[in-house]
């Protein structure tokens, strides 16, 4: 599940982020605000430090949480964000405004489908984007369905806990 992670988020940020990247900004800036690392708290005991990635993971159940800026202007990160469609193997279960941390933002919840002869559960998404000074911050969580009652909350609890290092 690890690769399939690291594939499915790098694979919906890019699809997402990239388009939007080109025009927001200088090439420069890209490059500086995609090298921005970030710490946050661990959501559970049983996670560790993702040492290629500013994030936690569970070697037990495969779940993730990850958090990075994107530099694109939040107004047009929450515009496309707002637009995402359930389609196939994916759905949108939930799409809405919160505050975390005393930041608004727009929380996305995501089931992913296994992919047609992998022998894996269904997964679900969490993302939260938020404004970070003129870019957007990303905060992306995923676990199996099957944790999904276990671990939301202190997902939740961790995206409200990010600071750049």
């Amino acid at each position: 599940m690890t690769n399939r992670f690291l594939i499915l988020f790098s694979g919906f940020a890019l699809h997402i982020l990239l388009p939007l990247s080109v025009n927001a900004q200088s090439d420069e800036k890209m490059a500086e605000v995609f090298e921005w690392r970030f710490e946050m708290e661990a959501p559970d005991a049983g996670f560790e430090a993702m040492p290629e990635a500013s994030g936690w993971e569970e070697p037990a159940t495969g779940s993730k949480v990850i958090c990075m800026a994107a530099p694109v202007p939040y107004s047009q990160m929450e515009e496309d964000l707002m637009a995402i469609a359930s389609e196939e193997g994916q759905t949108v279960l939930e799409k809405s405004a919160v505050e975390i941390g005393g930041v608004k933002g727009l929380l996305i919840l995501l089931e992913f489908a296994p992919v047609a002869g992998e022998d894996a559960e269904v997964v679900y998404s969490l993302m939260f984007a938020r404004p970070f000074q003129d870019v957007s911050l990303v905060l992306n969580a995923q676990y199996p369905k099957s944790e999904h009652d276990r671990l939301y909350a202190k997902m939740f609890t961790a995206f409200g806990t990010v600071r750049k290092k």
